[in-house]
């Protein structure tokens, strides 16, 4: 997976994070509500942005960047609305996305247990993006 702003690139590999809630989103959204005679009128629609996505280390023992990875990552996250894209692999190639931080947008820990400050240090933890 591939994150960008046009500018700048940082890798976030696939062996490290999974896409956790690709598959929990609906993109149709329902609103149900009964009219005066009691029929139920049904709204649906597709929701064009604003789908979740949660990259997550897959088990303990991934989710590994280096701290200056983090740091890149985290002044991106304060910069409010930042556009970015993400590049993420699929079955028949890849597929690329517009999104925004969610909040929160990131948690990270030192990989073990402390910090000196490093970049060249390991950090591991969660990304979170919304579509646009």
């Amino acid at each position: 997976m591939i994150l960008s702003d046009g500018t700048a690139s940082i890798s976030l590999p696939d062996s490290e994070f999974v896409w956790a809630d690709e598959l929990t989103n609906d993109p149709v959204t329902q609103s149900t509500e009964r009219t005066i005679t009691g029929a139920l009128v049904v709204e649906l629609w597709e929701e064009v942005a604003g789908r979740p996505v949660t990259l997550e280390p897959i088990d303990n023992n991934h989710g590994w960047l280096l701290r200056s990875d983090w740091l890149a990552l985290k002044a991106w996250a304060d910069e409010p609305g930042k556009a970015l894209t993400l590049t993420v692999p699929t079955a028949s190639g890849t597929e690329s996305f517009g999104v925004i931080f969610s909040r929160p947008a990131l948690e990270a820990e030192p990989l073990f247990g402390h910090s000196g400050r490093d970049g060249n240090e390991y950090w591991r933890g969660t990304l979170r993006f919304l579509t646009v």
